[in-house]
């Protein structure tokens, strides 16, 4: 989940809604027709813009579709250009900077039909506002990225492995931690605070950019969790449940 402009983000499969806190409260909406709104469903939606002027701003928004390509658009989601194209990838999450220049996505590994063998998975960071992606971290079941307010500091997860934290702006990754079927993390603006959950196993929270992790939530099927720019507020989902608020 990006930390700057963003207010409020939800996706289902057909439809995507998300509206900024700029500056006359422009809203996105990604209609039943747009790019990979149809088979494979939408996995998650950022959407950024500038702090002054909505009319004289650029809006950035990212799409990343389950078995499918990654779409951007850089006029508040009026046309869009297909992304990672080559093949087809199980794409879980996207996040980027406040000003969308620094974009990072990732996507799980998808098994082999004939042998069962699982492989692929990825770490694909963009630092030209998502016209290009280069790939890190691979074989790896990547679930969940946050990306600080300036782009620096960027934090993934995923399915029985490691937190692994980047310092530069994606461009290198080191493992933090100990491995945990994680499902998402979320950061404050600078990344000091940051939250994650665990499948079925509860709430983490780190104050130290995401090095050590400890147990803040009770024990439950958590969803989803994301966090205020300011790191005071945070909203998690239980899965047939409903939204629990840490301020």
């Amino acid at each position: 989940m990006s930390t700057g402009a963003v207010r409020v983000v939800s996706v289902t499969v057909g439809a995507a809604y998300a509206s900024t806190t700029n500056a006359g409260a422009v809203s996105v909406v990604i209609p039943t027709n747009a790019p990979g709104s149809g088979a494979g469903g939408l996995s998650n939606i950022v959407v950024n813009g500038t702090t002054g002027s909505v009319a004289a701003g650029v809006a950035n928004v990212t799409i990343p579709v389950g078995n499918g390509w990654l779409y951007v658009s850089a006029d508040y989601g009026s046309t869009w250009t297909t992304k990672m194209s080559d093949a087809c990838r199980n794409w879980r999450r996207v996040a980027m900077s406040t000003n969308g220049q620094y974009q990072t996505a990732v996507c799980e590994m998808k098994e082999d039909g004939d042998t069962g063998d699982r492989y692929g998975g990825g770490i694909y960071v963009s630092s030209d506002y998502g016209a290009t992606w280069t790939l890190k971290v691979t074989d790896i079941d990547w679930s969940g990225v946050a990306v600080c307010g300036n782009g620096a500091r960027q934090t993934a997860c995923g399915n029985g492995s490691q937190m692994y934290v980047s310092t530069d702006y994606g461009a290198t990754w080191v493992s933090t931690d100990v491995a945990r079927d994680w499902r998402c993390v979320s950061s404050s603006a600078d990344g000091t605070v940051q939250f994650a959950i665990v499948a079925d196993n509860g709430i983490y929270k780190s104050t130290d950019y995401g090095t050590t992790w400890n147990q803040a939530g009770p024990t439950q099927w958590w969803e989803y969790v994301t966090s205020s720019p300011g790191g005071s507020c945070h909203i998690a989902v239980v899965l047939g449940g409903g939204l629990w608020v840490a301020r």
